[in-house]
């Protein structure tokens, strides 16, 4: 666990994925770390979505937990992946009509996890006539 978190560090996790999911494989079994076993991997994950594959990725989960556990964390993955996509898209559509954005309004919707409501703040990003009727629709 220690080198994958060292290897998750030093930015060099993707490079070193295989290897790593191989030693968590076998700590697994450690009843012990098991109970830890979940937040590292959901840690680890985070680092190296952005290079490697779903498949890649979910045979790493399966090889770790059990495979209701696996499905779980890959679908809660997968989910926020996609929350993060439509807060920068929503942040994107705001810089490219009014310029700069205030840190203010990009907490606020990073703060939103709901596909539904990003949802509608993407298309008020599109429409609103100013940044301050975009304000008025966070609430």
């Amino acid at each position: 666990m220690l080198e994958a978190l060292q290897s998750a560090s030093e930015g060099k996790l993707d490079e070193r994925f295989d290897h790593v999911v191989d030693q968590l494989t076998v700590a697994k079994n450690d009843a012990r770390i098991y109970a830890w076993l979940s937040a590292i991997i959901r840690y680890i994950m985070s680092l190296c979505r952005p290079t490697r594959a779903k498949e890649t990725v979910l045979k790493a989960y399966r090889n770790l937990l059990d495979e209701e556990e696996a499905r779980k964390m890959a679908t809660s993955w997968v989910e926020e992946l996609l929350c993060e996509g439509e807060t920068k898209a929503v942040i994107t559509v705001l810089e490219a009509r009014f310029g700069t954005v205030p840190q203010s309004v990009q907490d606020a919707v990073t703060a939103f996890s709901d596909s539904a409501k990003l949802d509608a703040l993407t298309r008020l990003a599109a429409t609103c006539a100013s940044i301050d009727e975009f304000k008025r629709g966070l609430k």
